[in-house]
């Protein structure tokens, strides 16, 4: 199986179906006189979880390009880094769309 990039397109597409799909549920709900509030703490534990994942990725970087004076990344931590890096994407451009729906 061939890997490759992750498509802004892809991520783009996440995000404004998660806008959608959140405009018209909170129109739905809100029809009753009640919307749902947001917890100020989400969004706060959400950019730290990004912070540290940003992190984490500038760390292990230069281990996975293999530069010189690193030790390479054994192949199952590089497994599970993939599969890590492919569903933060997807469910950050679905938390976007989301709060993005939330303020429309």
């Amino acid at each position: 199986m061939k890997l490759s990039r992750t498509r802004a397109r892809d991520l783009l597409l996440i995000a404004v179906l998660a806008a959608i799909a959140s405009f018209a549920v909170l129109r739905i709900v809100g029809a009753s006189g009640t919307v749902p509030t947001v917890p100020w703490l989400a969004p706060i534990v959400l950019a730290a979880l990004g912070v540290a994942l940003i992190a984490m990725a500038l760390v292990l970087r230069p281990r996975l390009q293999r530069k010189e004076g690193t030790r390479p990344v054994p192949p199952l931590v590089a497994g599970r880094l993939v599969a890590l890096a492919f569903a933060a994407s997807r469910a950050g451009a679905a938390v976007v769309g989301l709060y993005t729906g939330w303020l429309l």
